[in-house]
């Protein structure tokens, strides 16, 4: 199956990122075995398109980009710790993979379902993330 020419954006791509440079999205994650027990603030950014292949089919995507937001401090020691930091080093490589396709898959279901709200079907891909957030913080004063 011969790929065919990159998609042309056919919505107003610069007017939603400017729409979504002001709004943050609330992603719900679990932390060991309790759902939604970790709450993410997370901006995107759309990039593009691109043809890829879903069910058999080249289809065009939006593609995106995403950045966890600095919280306060608790929230950004809990974000380096579910998805590793310099800081952290004790989360194995394959739990922080697991980490970030789940923030991923939640946060493609949340831009699809935001931009139907533009009229916009296409299917979204996640382009690139960013999950570090230096969060500087004496543990012992969690306590």
């Amino acid at each position: 199956m011969e790929r065919p020419e990159e998609p042309i954006i056919d919505f107003p791509i610069d007017r939603i990122n400017r729409f979504l440079k002001n709004h943050i999205f609330e992603v719900s994650l679990h932390y060991g075995d309790v759902s939604g027990s970790l709450k993410l603030p997370i901006k995107i950014k759309l990039i593009g398109m691109k043809n890829l292949i879903s069910v058999g089919d080249w289809t065009p995507f939006i593609t995106y980009e995403f950045h966890v937001v600095p919280g306060d401090k608790v929230q950004n020691f809990m974000s380096s710790l579910y998805f590793g930091s310099p800081e952290v080093k004790t989360i194995p490589a394959e739990i922080r993979l697991q980490n970030v396709l789940e923030l991923r898959s939640n946060l493609t279901e949340l831009l699809n379902n935001f931009l139907q709200y533009w009229g916009i079907n296409n299917k979204t891909t996640c382009e690139r993330g960013f999950t570090h957030v230096p969060y500087n913080i004496d543990v012992e004063s969690l306590r």
